[in-house]
Order: structure tokens, then C-alpha cells, then sequence
């Protein structure tokens, strides 16, 4: 499969440059799931702390399931 991609410069700039950095985008993501969930599921927390890190691993993950993004 191959795939042409064209953006109109300097017009589509923002898309463009978005195209350019998704890769590093999906790896933040990635990080930053994979951290709150070793917070939730290893981390030497307090109760509280883990409320916090469990519910915003919460809403992160069902905003990745509303937007579509799929990390695995």
C-alpha cells in the first residue's frame, strides 16, 4: 500500500507540521498512559494519590476511546 500526502504551504503549515510530529505524539501518549497505569497498578502511593491517578487515568483513556485513538 502506499499513501501520497500533500499539504498546500504556507496555507496548511499547522496540519503539516502536525503530520510531521505524529509519531512523536503517539509515543507521549503512549508514555503517559503507560505511567498513570504503573502509578495505578505498581505505585507506592498514598489512598489519595491513587484516587488521582486512577481517575485521570480514567478520563485519559475515554478520551482517547471518544477521539478514536488507538495506542496498542
Amino acid at each position: 500500500m502506499k499513501i501520497n500526502v500533500e499539504f498546500t504551504l504556507p496555507d496548511n503549515e499547522v496540519e503539516y507540521d502536525n503530520f510531521k510530529q505524529s509519531a512523536e505524539m503517539h509515543s507521549v501518549l503512549w508514555e503517559f498512559k503507560m505511567y498513570l497505569r504503573n502509578k495505578v497498578k505498581y505505585g507506592d502511593v498514598s489512598d489519595a494519590e491513587y484516587v488521582v491517578y486512577n481517575e485521570v487515568s480514567e478520563v485519559f483513556n475515554e478520551m482517547l476511546t471518544d477521539y478514536g485513538v488507538k495506542l496498542d
